[in-house]
């Protein structure tokens, strides 16, 4: 079953779909090169150029199976207690910026707020913030940003969010977040 971004089991379905990819793509290629040298008993003939041009979509596939490996989403519990009807709740986002890969557990989008919940030992949440910060700010002014690295403060956050008033905007934000995730 597709899995779009932002929903549970999202990171999942797509590492699945990478490496199946991947494998289709190089079995494709080795079909032509095997075709291509018992027909003409050689390596010089216009299968394997085909098979060359069908290496470039297979290492596309793996490359983004490779970046995508280091990052596990959380229990469908933990996600099950966050999400509320009161906010748009996004999860397992991989942002991608033109310096790095940042990968935010839960993102909740409501009142031109978002709040992000990145756990990774190696996350830079500032430069997170800074990131979402630029690119939400791009269409929308006054947008704010918060990234917390502590599941438990995110949880605090998100009952204090609920009180905040909707925008018309959050819906558009929060397919920005999707649009900038892998």
């Amino acid at each position: 079953m597709r899995k779009e971004k932002g929903e549970f089991g999202y990171l999942h379905y797509l590492k699945v779909y990478h490496l199946l990819m991947t494998l289709v793509c190089l079995t494709v290629v080795m079909i032509l090169v095997m075709i291509g040298f018992f027909r003409y008993h050689s390596m010089n003939h216009i299968y394997t150029v085909i098979a060359a041009v069908m290496a470039i979509p297979a290492a596309k596939f793996f490359v983004e199976y490779l970046v995508l490996i280091p990052y596990e989403g959380h229990s469908r519990e933990v996600y099950e207690k966050l999400d509320d009807d009161n906010y748009r709740l996004l999860t397992e986002l991989v942002i991608t910026s033109e310096q790095k890969i940042m990968y935010v557990d839960f993102a909740i989008v409501k009142g031109k707020k978002v709040y992000c919940c990145a756990t990774g030992k190696k996350m830079d949440s500032k430069e997170l913030e800074k990131y979402l910060h630029k690119i939400l700010n791009s269409e929308f002014d006054g947008v704010t940003v918060k990234v917390i690295n502590d599941l438990k403060k995110f949880k605090k956050e998100a009952e204090h969010i609920k009180n905040t008033q909707s925008n018309l905007r959050d819906k558009r934000i929060a397919e920005l977040l999707c649009i900038y995730s892998m």
